[in-house]
């Protein structure tokens, strides 16, 4: 009888522990909704890779209450109207995240002043997809393949952090632009480009 109980506590203890591994991930799939198949191609994507996994599972627990959030011109009185969010969960695709897990990693593990954070610290500071409350948009490839050449040539050249955010904020930084606070929300990184700047929210 003894042995029974024991056996029975252990696998009650096997069953209350796991459920709150995975909360908060399940939570996030079911929120998704109809879009649930996109998170689950991402996790499937990455079952061989357990660093990717852990990585694909931080974004989509850390995606419940972000979104987009859009202000429409109302013609009839010049007003922005805000509409609806969008939540992240129930719109974002497996090709985004994915290809925003693959540039993470390639940009942590190839270059020396990313190299030294810790997986937390990349999670926290390289992995995200976003900022705030933009429209998605495809920022790190773009980022990415814009100047990988140039990134490249300071790592060569033993560039230290420092000397890598000075070189990007002399040579390619945004400008203020005071008539930019009348528009509302965050700005996505298309627009900021095509703007060549922002306010101090949107910088």
């Amino acid at each position: 009888m003894k042995h029974f109980t024991g056996i029975l506590f252990l696998l009650l203890l096997c069953f209350s522990c796991t459920p709150v591994h995975d909360a908060p991930l399940e939570q996030a799939l079911t929120l998704a909704g109809d879009n649930r198949k996109e998170l689950q191609q991402v996790l499937g994507h990455y079952e061989g890779d357990s660093l990717k996994h852990k990585a694909a599972c931080f974004l989509i627990e850390n995606m419940i209450g972000k979104g987009t959030i859009r202000y429409l011109l109302r013609e009839s009185d010049g007003c922005y109207i805000r509409q609806e969010p969008e939540p992240d969960l129930t719109c974002i695709t497996a090709d985004y995240l994915i290809e925003n897990i693959d540039l993470a990693f390639e940009v942590w593990q190839k270059y020396p002043w990313c190299k030294q954070l810790s997986f937390r610290e990349f999670c926290r500071n390289i992995l995200p997809y976003r900022l705030k409350q933009e429209p998605l948009d495809r920022w790190r490839s773009y980022y990415y393949t814009r100047y990988k050449m140039t990134v490249d040539s300071l790592a060569r050249a033993g560039a230290t952090m420092r000397e890598i955010v000075f070189f990007f904020n002399s040579q390619h930084g945004k400008k203020y632009l005071h008539d930019a606070a009348k528009i509302p929300g965050d700005f996505s990184i298309e627009l900021i480009e095509k703007l060549g700047g922002g306010t101090c929210d949107h910088l």
